[in-house]
């Protein structure tokens, strides 16, 4: 595929592949039909063929060339005489609209103004494209990878797609970056998005003729030390009239949205002369459980003064220890936190988690933040049946409202259960967060 190049929709290359080995199969049945049938003719008549010359009249059957002159033909050679050139034609035609419709996206491209540029089609990428498309807006998707399922879903959908680099000024400029009026740049790297940005900024900046809109970025960063160091150096000026950026973070925006629907101190229950402490156990330490413990430190002040403790559990705990205290160097001056390094299913969680069980005067909050959905709510299950009938919130973390999701909040598989379920006939104290409809909107809400 073309580097650059809005991709022809992906069902004539995926839905529609069975056409092309049914294309050839009927191809290779004409040719045989035909071999065989000129053989049986010439047979019938008394000539005398050879299997070349059956084989070279064959094919000239594709061209319409048929110069067979001895009547009856055998009804093999009727058969491939029609069908030779009813493949050939078929071919031609698919061939046509398959090259034709990736042209038409592109050729109503170049015509667009005020659009809006996903670069990255990752799930929050596809989230927000799906999210403009709805609105009506023409959105184009950048995504580098020509073999992400999820091009699929823009085809059927109708979103134009380039594949290529996002980083790159050429593809850049061929998705029309400089007349949008919106960028999203959620790549799934940090650098990769400001580096998106940078170049959108440097096309917005180069003289064009007539009125030219301002556009609109917002870069996904997730690591704070790199949003701090942006705003700081004003790498993105605030005045600049064709270009400005805001940076965003998913994770962020979820967590802080899990603790106001479920505080860890259930909504002021640790009072001032309660013994109580407040414990939040964390399964799966990647970047939405980084994000959930940053915020439980945050919101952690308890009435009884006492210290929020965190539990991080993560088959790599000590290497992600290293990372996230060297980018949060106070973590640990507000709140107490232990790593465990090993796989949830080790004898040693589920020893620390019958000690947290039996713990008196605590109050416990798991959240399970694995990045698969299945793999997140067989934890959250194993974690209720662990605990027994011991009281605590359990937190799952899921990509979307339908699914798994809306079993856990007892609604019919392939529905959507609100933002903020309260399980009835799904199950009772496991609750799902972080669905990517949640995402929030960037220019729109």
């Amino acid at each position: 595929m073309a580097h650059g190049l809005i991709a022809p929709p992906a069902q004539y290359h995926n839905r529609r592949l069975w056409q092309w080995p049914a294309l050839c199969g009927l191809g290779f049945l004409a040719l045989l039909l035909g071999f065989i049938g000129f053989l049986h003719t010439a047979a019938l008549h008394g000539q005398d063929v050879s299997p070349l010359d059956a084989l070279y009249e064959s094919m000239k059957l594709f061209v319409l060339h048929f110069t067979y002159e001895p009547r009856p033909l055998t009804w093999e050679l009727n058969v491939a005489r029609f069908l030779a050139p009813l493949v050939v034609s078929f071919t031609t035609i698919k061939a046509f609209f398959t090259v034709a419709i990736g042209h038409q996206l592109k050729i109503r491209h170049q015509w667009k103004q005020g659009h809006v540029v996903i670069c990255g089609l990752g799930r929050k990428g596809l989230q927000l494209a799906k999210d403009y498309h709805e609105r009506n807006e023409w959105v184009v998707v950048i995504e580098q990878d020509a073999d992400n399922p999820a091009l699929l879903r823009c085809d059927e959908l109708g979103i134009p797609v380039f594949v290529g680099d996002a980083g790159d000024l050429a593809v850049l400029a061929r998705a029309r970056v400089h007349c949008a009026r919106l960028l999203v740049a959620v790549s799934g790297d940090d650098g990769k998005n400001v580096e998106i940005a940078l170049h959108s900024r440097e096309l917005c900046s180069q003289p064009r003729g007539g009125a030219q809109s301002t556009l609109n970025c917002f870069l996904h960063v997730v690591d704070p030390q790199m949003r701090s160091l942006l705003q700081e150096h004003g790498v993105f000026p605030k005045l600049d009239e064709k270009f400005r950026a805001a940076m965003f973070d998913f994770y962020a925006s979820c967590a802080a949205r899990l603790f106001e629907a479920h505080p860890l101190d259930g909504k002021g229950e640790i009072a001032a002369d309660s013994q109580t402490i407040a414990r939040l156990i964390v399964v799966a330490f990647g970047q939405m459980g980084e994000s959930v413990a940053v915020q439980a430190a945050r919101v952690g002040k308890f009435a009884n003064g006492k210290k929020l403790q965190v539990t991080i559990i993560d088959p790599r705990a000590a290497e992600l220890r290293q990372s996230f205290s060297r980018r949060y160097p106070d973590f640990q001056r507000t709140c107490d936190v232990e790593f465990i390094e090993a796989a949830f299913e080790s004898p040693q969680v589920a020893a620390r988690i019958e000690q947290l069980r039996s713990e008196p005067d605590s109050r416990l909050t798991f959240a399970v933040c694995c990045d698969e959905d299945c793999r997140s709510l067989i934890t959250a299950l194993e974690l209720k049946a662990m605990l027994h009938d011991r009281e605590a919130i359990i937190l799952a973390r899921m990509s979307a409202r339908s699914g798994l999701a809306a079993l856990l909040c007892g609604n019919e598989p392939g529905t959507s259960p609100p933002a903020d379920c309260a399980p009835a006939s799904g199950v009772e104290g496991i609750h799902p967060f972080g669905m990517l409809e949640t995402l929030s909107t960037p220019g729109v809400d």
